[in-house]
């Protein structure tokens, strides 16, 4: 074997091994990575469940909160009495109506009162009440001149109607 031939070998030798390392090296670091990765998801899960106990706790003092604010205490038997509740008002089913003019004109005639249509509103209603329960019958009706707040979308805005009702 030749001297050149012999340094070739080794400083070949040498680059392979060194290659290797190079490559060891790297997938030490990934691993090491990989394993710190997993440590640190662990911790945020742990984290996570904490605040998820803390949540739930929480959740549990606000319903507890809302029990009392209905005159319960909690783990107390939640039936009601009806007697005790007939200092409160009774809830009454009213209807605000935009009255079709030309629809009623053309069925009842033309030169007719308020108190006329209302009339005609208010039996057709009835009609409707006779198909209903007690409790779900309408027993109010307003007649409506304006239009109503509506939205973007062109729904009612229930609140609003509620809010100018009660100015």
């Amino acid at each position: 074997m030749n001297t050149n031939t012999f340094y070739f070998f080794i400083t070949f030798c040498v680059v392979f091994i060194l290659y290797l390392i190079y490559f060891l090296i790297r997938k030490y670091i990934r691993f090491r990575k990989t394993v710190v990765e997993q440590e640190s998801l662990l911790e945020e899960v742990a984290d996570l469940n904490n605040q998820v106990a803390d949540l739930m706790n929480e959740k549990e003092s606000i319903l507890a909160m809302k029990v009392s604010q209905l005159g319960l205490k909690p783990g107390e038997d939640d039936t009601v009495n009806i007697d005790d509740k007939k200092d409160e008002k009774e809830l009454i089913i009213s209807v605000k109506v935009i009255p079709n003019y030309e629809e009623i004109e053309k069925i009842h005639g033309k030169d007719l009162t308020e108190e006329q249509v209302y009339n005609i509103i208010w039996e057709k209603i009835k009609g409707v009440n006779k198909k209903l329960t007690s409790y779900k019958a309408i027993k109010n009706l307003e007649i409506k001149h304006d239009e109503f707040e509506k939205t973007t979308t062109m729904k009612i805005k229930r609140y609003a109607e509620l809010k100018k009702d009660k100015n």
